[in-house]
């Protein structure tokens, strides 16, 4: 589905490398968590899928052709992104928001039918949520929008969905429920990126991880890669994994001896 080949990016002639020769191949229908420090890559390396950066060495295959080669339209039809922003400048309603996920299926000069606004419906009644179809999108909470964007995402029928922080600023609650939305896509065929700041989030979610660091990168199965050694390294903490409870706990410690623990869900 993606194979990436020696990639390196950088963000002009003669500044350092931000991915240096990196190298992975992520199937089907499964999960990829992307951790590490902020400043390492990782937002370039989810640009660099998006067809944002152009000026890189190395391969970006998806589907077995090079990422440039697709047309945009073509492109989204299989790759959807939800992103950690969204534009509340214009007050829609969920239901006008949700049948724009329809434009790349549509001909120029078309416009939606009452089919468009079924679908719609009924992909956001598939995750519980069909009373927030009428409302309007500021008066959604942050986990409601999550979801709605989500659902907006589904809608373009892609093949590969990236989840920016999926997590970030939602309550514990919407956090499960995110997390086990993005769970069902993987294993209902569709390939999931997601980005993440919590390796406790990842290890809940399996699949693959690549953890990034400065010059360096590691990938593999998640529960290879999520261990002590390897979040101490990429880090730079102390990192302990302890069960407690039937709980699987981490606990980053720095040098002060201030630490704080994540709960895996």
């Amino acid at each position: 589905m993606i194979k990436i080949e020696n990639l390196s990016v950088s963000y002009g002639k003669g500044l350092p490398d931000i991915i240096t020769n990196m190298s992975f191949e992520l199937q089907k229908g499964c999960i990829l968590n992307i951790l590490g420090q902020n400043a390492v890559g990782k937002t370039t390396l989810i640009r660099t899928l998006m067809r944002e950066i152009h000026g890189y060495s190395g391969s970006v295959m998806v589907k077995g052709n090079e990422v440039g080669t697709y047309s945009i339209k073509e492109y989204a039809k299989i790759m959807g992104v939800v992103s950690t922003s969204f534009n509340t400048s214009q007050n829609l309603l969920v239901a006008d928001y949700l049948v724009t996920g329809f434009i790349n299926q549509m001909s120029p000069f078309s416009k939606p039918d009452s089919n468009y606004v079924k679908k719609a419906y009924e992909i956001l009644s598939s995750f519980g949520k069909h009373e927030l179809f009428n409302k309007h999108i500021k008066q959604l909470s942050s986990g409601e929008r999550q979801i709605v964007m989500i659902a907006r995402v589904l809608l373009q029928n892609p093949e590969i969905i990236i989840v920016d922080e999926p997590t970030a600023n939602l309550d514990v609650k919407n956090q499960i429920a995110v997390l086990n939305q993005i769970k069902k896509l993987s294993e209902q065929g569709y390939t999931v990126i997601v980005t993440t700041h919590n390796p406790g989030h990842a290890y809940s979610m399996g699949g693959k991880t690549l953890i990034m660091g400065k010059g360096k990168y590691r990938f593999g199965d998640t529960s290879e890669i999520i261990t002590e050694q390897t979040l101490s390294e990429y880090y730079e903490l102390n990192v302990t994994i302890c069960d407690i409870e039937n709980l699987k706990c981490m606990i980053f410690e720095n040098s002060d001896d201030e630490s704080e623990v994540q709960l895996v869900f």
